[in-house]
């Protein structure tokens, strides 16, 4: 039987993070469920529901962080990150600049079969 939940997950105070990850609390999640998670476009301690529906966020719930009958894993990260080019000082290469990066908790929706 298939189940869903809805969260957030934090990508921490301004300026934020290029990814962020939440264990979800999944009572019944089975190993070898099936499940998925994808943006809810309502207002967040941050962020409005417009803003979820903007912005270049990606949920994906890690099947192989199952945790049979009790979690699994949300990871969260921005879409739009440059290509590489250019060196910063701690030796990571970037195109067009640093980054996009998300601040505060954007929330999502949760599945499983």
């Amino acid at each position: 039987m298939g189940a869903a939940l809805t969260d957030s997950v934090d990508f921490g105070a301004y300026p934020g993070a290029t990814m962020a990850s939440k264990t979800v609390s999944a009572s019944g999640i089975a190993t070898g469920s099936k499940v998925e998670a994808w943006v809810r476009c309502v207002d967040s301690a941050d962020h409005t529901a417009d803003e979820h529906m903007i912005e270049n966020i990606k949920f994906v719930a890690r099947e192989d962080s199952i945790v049979n009958g009790t979690s699994v894993r949300v990871d969260a990260y921005v879409t739009n990150p440059p290509g590489l080019d250019s060196v910063t000082a701690d030796g990571r290469v970037y195109t067009d600049g640093q980054p996009s990066l998300l601040y505060g908790t954007w929330n999502f929706y949760l599945v499983w079969v």
